[in-house]
């Protein structure tokens, strides 16, 4: 699945004559923000339904450190994964691009799933 969403966002990133050079790097960069938002959604509505293993994550998570550690991990990973991607295209042979409205389509349901949930948790009383 995440293979055929990258692979989207490279077309979409492609068709907007972006270079090869960079257009791995696009969209492992448009991909990590995107999965820190699902993931922080995933642990919002979790939490909001009063599981308990997401309360004490979304407790951990509400402190800075935390939300970047995690950030930079899935930033890392997506570059990994990207770097691997760009050394076997290079090796297999030219295919036709994929389209691109899934990457589109994710990017659109992450942004709205955050405003979904930013109105289902509370910030924390101080």
């Amino acid at each position: 699945m995440y293979a055929y969403l990258y692979d989207s966002m490279i077309a979409c990133y492609t068709r907007q004559s972006i270079s090869d050079r960079y257009v791995h790097w696009y969209a492992a960069t448009t991909l990590a923000p995107m999965g820190f938002v699902n993931v922080l959604a995933l642990v919002a509505v979790s939490a909001h339904w009063h599981y308990r293993w997401a309360e004490k994550l979304f407790a951990v998570l509400s402190v800075w450190p935390a939300s970047a550690a995690l950030g930079l991990v899935l930033l890392g990973a997506n570059l990994v994964y990207s770097r691997w991607r760009k050394s076997v295209a290079a090796l297999t042979p030219t295919r036709p691009l994929r389209p691109r409205w899934p990457a589109n389509v994710y990017m659109l349901l992450s942004v709205l799933a955050i405003l979904y949930v930013s109105t289902l948790a509370q910030p924390p009383h101080q």
